[in-house]
């Protein structure tokens, strides 16, 4: 889901998307997450997934 919904925004830097998770529960739960995209340590680029609350 990370994937089509970075292919949306191609310069975005951090990527808001919502997904379905299928839980033991009857419907699934709707649940948004943030990606970071950013540098890594040695400069490679590392992508961060989280809670929109999460920093």
């Amino acid at each position: 889901m990370f994937r089509c919904a970075a292919l949306q925004k191609p310069d975005e830097a951090q990527i808001r998307y919502e997904l379905h998770v299928v839980t033991d529960a009857i419907e699934p739960s709707l649940v948004e997450l943030k990606a970071i995209i950013g540098p890594g340590d040695d400069g490679e680029a590392i992508i961060t997934i989280l809670l929109p609350e999460e920093d």
